[in-house]
C-alpha cells in the first residue's frame, strides 16, 4: 500500500512544532478584539461569512513571513500545516479565496487603523513584560510600517481604478 494514501488519526497540533513562530505569536497575541470592531458590518441573515480573525491572521502571515501577495499567502496556507494551525483551520477546512479575502478585508477594515494600533500596543506591552523576544519586537516594527503603507497603496489603487463598462 502506498504510504501517501495511509489513513491515520493525528491532531494538527502534533504536526506543528512547538518552537515554530506561529506558536509563539499565538501565545502572545489575542485576536478577539476584532469581533466587536466588525460586528456592525456583518449580517445575521444570509449565507455564513468568512471569520474576520482568519482575514487578519492571513495578513499577519503574509507580512510576517514576507510573502509577496495575498494570492500567494492563500496558496501557502492551503499546504502549510503551521499556517492552517495558526488560522484555526483543520486539514479539510477551505481557505478563503483571495478575491473573497480582498472584498471582505476592504469592507471591514478600510476605515480603521485598529489593527495597526492593536498590534503595536500588544507587541510593546510584551516587550515591556519581557514575555517575548526583544529581537522579534524590534523586527516587527518595519513590518507594521510596511503593512500600513501597502494597505494605503492598495486602497489608493481601488479608489483610482478606472471603471469600465461593456460599452467602453
Amino acid at each position: 500500500m502506498d504510504s501517501r494514501m495511509e489513513e491515520a488519526k493525528i491532531s494538527l497540533d502534533a504536526l506543528v512544532p512547538k518552537n515554530h513562530l506561529v506558536h509563539k505569536i499565538d501565545k502572545i497575541l489575542l485576536f478577539d478584539f476584532i469581533y466587536p470592531i466588525v460586528e456592525s458590518t456583518y449580517s445575521t441573515i444570509g449565507r455564513p461569512s468568512v471569520d474576520p480573525v482568519i482575514l487578519v491572521k492571513l495578513v499577519f502571515i503574509q507580512y510576517l513571513f514576507r510573502i509577496r501577495s495575498m494570492r500567494q499567502s492563500i496558496k501557502e496556507a492551503e499546504t502549510n500545516l503551521a499556517y492552517r494551525w495558526f488560522l484555526g483551520l483543520s486539514l479539510i477546512d477551505k481557505i478563503p479565496h483571495f478575491s473573497t479575502f480582498g472584498k471582505n478585508y476592504v469592507r471591514h477594515f478600510r476605515e480603521t487603523d485598529c489593527l495597526n494600533r492593536y498590534l503595536s500596543l500588544s507587541l510593546n506591552k510584551q516587550l515591556k513584560l519581557d514575555l517575548f523576544m526583544k529581537k522579534f519586537c524590534i523586527w516587527i516594527q518595519p513590518i507594521l510600517k510596511r503593512m500600513r503603507k501597502n494597505i494605503f497603496l492598495q486602497e489608493k489603487w481601488y479608489i483610482n481604478k478606472p471603471f469600465y463598462t461593456k460599452n467602453n
